[in-house]
C-alpha cells in the first residue's frame, strides 16, 4: 500500500521532535508529519474512603485550566508503572496501596506516535503537599455523583480525552471497583 522513502526531523525540543515522512501511496508522492514522543501515563486514582483524585492543571498552550486526572510523561529508563506512582505523588501528594493497568490509549494517531497507559489507583493517601507542580493549581476529592454531574452536565473542566476515558471508564466500573470484583472480566 505505501513504501516509506525519506524521513527527516524537522524539529526537535525538549519533549517532542517532529519528523516528516514522506511515502508513495499508488505512485503518489505523500507526506505526514509525525510527532515522536516518550510515551505518557494517566492515573484514575481513588483514596481509601472512595473519592476520585483531580488536579486542577493550567494547560498554557489552551490558556485555560481544566479538572484532569493525575498523568504525566514517562522519563528516560522509567517504565509505565513508576510513571504513574511518580506522577501521583508529584501531582497530588498522594500514594496508592495498589496499581491496575487498565488499558493503552493512543490520543491522536494522525499525527503522534504518543500512547498513554491508564492505570486505576486504589487505596490512596495523603503523604505530603503537592506544590511541585507549577501548573497545578489545586486538588479536588469528588464523590461519585459529583463525577457523574460533571462529566452529565458536558462542563468544558473536563475537556482532555485522557481524562473523559478515565472518568467514563470508572463509572461504568465502579460497583466492581470498590466492592473489589474482578473489573478486567467485564472488560472482555
Amino acid at each position: 500500500m505505501s513504501h516509506e522513502r525519506s524521513s527527516r526531523k524537522a524539529f526537535s525540543g525538549r519533549l517532542i521532535t517532529v519528523r516528516v515522512d514522506e511515502f508513495s501511496h499508488h505512485g503518489r508522492p505523500v507526506w505526514r508529519e509525525v510527532i515522536e514522543h516518550p510515551g505518557s501515563v494517566a492515573v484514575i486514582a481513588l483514596t481509601a474512603d472512595e473519592k476520585v483524585i483531580l488536579a486542577d492543571v493550567w494547560r498554557h498552550a489552551q490558556q485555560t485550566s481544566f479538572l484532569e486526572i493525575p498523568a504525566g510523561v514517562i522519563e528516560s529508563g522509567e517504565d509505565a508503572l513508576r510513571t504513574a506512582s511518580r506522577e501521583l505523588l508529584e501531582e497530588t501528594g498522594y500514594v496508592a496501596g495498589t496499581y491496575d493497568h487498565l488499558m493503552t490509549l493512543a490520543p491522536t494517531p494522525g499525527y503522534s506516535e504518543e500512547q498513554i497507559s491508564l492505570y486505576l489507583a486504589t487505596g490512596c493517601v495523603r503523604v505530603s503537599n503537592s506544590d511541585a507542580e507549577p501548573d497545578i493549581r489545586s486538588i479536588s476529592l469528588l464523590d461519585l455523583s459529583e463525577v457523574r454531574e460533571l462529566i452529565g452536565s458536558g462542563h468544558d473542566r473536563v475537556f482532555d480525552g485522557k481524562t473523559a476515558v478515565g472518568l467514563l471508564w470508572l463509572v461504568q466500573h465502579w460497583d466492581e471497583v470498590i466492592t473489589g470484583q474482578d473489573f478486567r472480566a467485564s472488560q472482555t
